[in-house]
């Protein structure tokens, strides 16, 4: 096995201090698929949202649209403000199709 001059002196630093070879790496494990694969028909990506938007002004501005099952602003997990996206599921596919009619990909509403 050829390893690298830097990996060759961790190697050799490691046994001169006696703590021996470095642990042995964990073996890959297949990870379970998760629940949302992304590929939801009634869910749409909302950006450039303002940063005063909350979960139930997403999901009135979107109620036009077509009835909101759930909608969701993504908060910064260190200050707890809006993130300026989110997401929305609608209740059915005409919701989404609505949604994309009317351009609301990038977080414009219709006028």
């Amino acid at each position: 096995m050829v390893r690298s001059k830097a990996a060759q002196a961790k190697r050799k630093r490691l046994e001169a201090d006696g703590s021996g070879a470095p642990p042995p790496r964990r073996p890959k494990t297949d990870k379970q698929p998760k629940e949302d694969d992304g590929l939801d028909p009634k869910r749409v990506y909302v950006s450039r949202l303002p940063k005063t938007w909350t979960d139930e002004v997403l999901a009135e501005k979107c109620g036009t649209l077509g009835t909101v099952a759930r909608a969701s602003v993504m908060l910064d997990a260190a200050t707890n403000a809006s993130r300026g996206f989110g997401f929305v599921v609608f209740d059915d596919e005409s919701g989404k199709a609505a949604a994309l009619e009317a351009k609301y990909i990038k977080g414009r509403l219709p006028d």
